[in-house]
């Protein structure tokens, strides 16, 4: 992957121009930390592939380019926050784009990288299951919010988290097993509701099914972009 490219001793004249392409617009791809849907993911995914086609791919990007520049909307929106997308947004109105950025997957899988999979697949992957995860969460946040806010000491604060980790990790699908073997731990009564029935005492941070969880939530929200 572009990754790896920067560790090769010996890289060749392609990967050296696709490993500088990449770089060039990692801050395009950076973007996908600030998206709250997927339709903003793939606003994000689409500059991404219409900035490395700039670079790796100039003769079908001209095609694309042409249809940018003459598309009113982008021309308006040049200097505002709505530019970025008002320009995705032309270039996939072009009836090349599709070419476009199938030649940048193809100069990519050249060199080792699947943009598909490796790369822009994984990042919406674990966006959009954190995204799902602290939705999920929400409402119980707000419940453990107020409660601390009332009368909370810095023990209840600490347990509050924890109570909100677990309700983040029920939902991501990659902690199965690891929720089932904490709520097994801490005799819940109900795994999906962490408050009934709740034993303060058995929720103890120092464990490893505890620490199973941390870092698995932990991963997942780096995943996420957070």
């Amino acid at each position: 992957g572009a990754v790896g490219m920067a560790a090769m001793t010996n890289p060749t004249e392609d990967e050296i121009i696709f490993s500088n392409a990449f770089n060039k617009n990692r801050t395009t791809l950076a973007g996908f930390a600030s998206c709250i849907s997927e339709e903003e993911l793939h606003i994000v995914r689409d500059g991404f592939f219409l900035g490395l086609g700039a670079d790796l791919c100039p003769s079908e990007y001209d095609f694309v380019k042409v249809d940018i520049i003459t598309n009113f909307g982008v021309g308006a929106a040049v200097g505002t926050e709505n530019g970025f997308r008002r320009t995705v947004e032309a270039a996939r109105k072009s009836e090349k784009f599709d070419v476009l950025v199938e030649a940048v997957k193809t100069k990519a899988l050249l060199v080792g990288t699947d943009l598909e999979k490796d790369v822009w697949g994984r990042l919406e992957k674990g966006r959009l299951e954190w995204l799902a995860a602290v939705a999920n969460a929400h409402q119980l946040k707000v419940t453990l919010r107020a409660a601390v806010e009332n009368d909370g000491t810095a023990g209840d604060v600490s347990d509050a988290m924890m109570v909100w980790m677990y309700a983040c990790a029920l939902n991501l699908p990659s902690l199965k097993e690891t929720v089932e073997a904490w709520a097994t731990k801490v005799e819940m009564e109900d795994r999906t509701q962490p408050l009934k029935g709740y034993k303060a005492d058995k929720w103890d941070p120092r464990v490893e099914e505890w620490k199973a969880i941390d870092l698995g939530v932990q991963d997942a929200a780096e995943m996420g972009g957070v």
